[in-house]
């Protein structure tokens, strides 16, 4: 069984205003960011783009 994360439904909530345009999640390591984030895509019908902040996209400023 997989726990929903407590900021999912804010975020869908977020994007879901009519001007919405971004929405950014941020928090310390291993809060279970990504994991939300996986579990709102799954729910989302808009069309997104997931962009990770980690590893090696961090060495060229391109990735923003």
């Amino acid at each position: 069984m997989e726990i929903t994360r407590s900021f999912v439904d804010g975020v869908l909530a977020g994007l879901s205003k009519k001007r919405s345009l971004i929405q950014v999640v941020i928090g310390p390591r291993q809060v279970g960011k990504t994991t939300g984030i996986k579990q709102l895509l799954q729910k989302v019908k808009q069309d997104h783009l997931y962009i990770s902040a980690d590893g090696d996209v961090l060495k060229r400023p391109s990735w923003i």
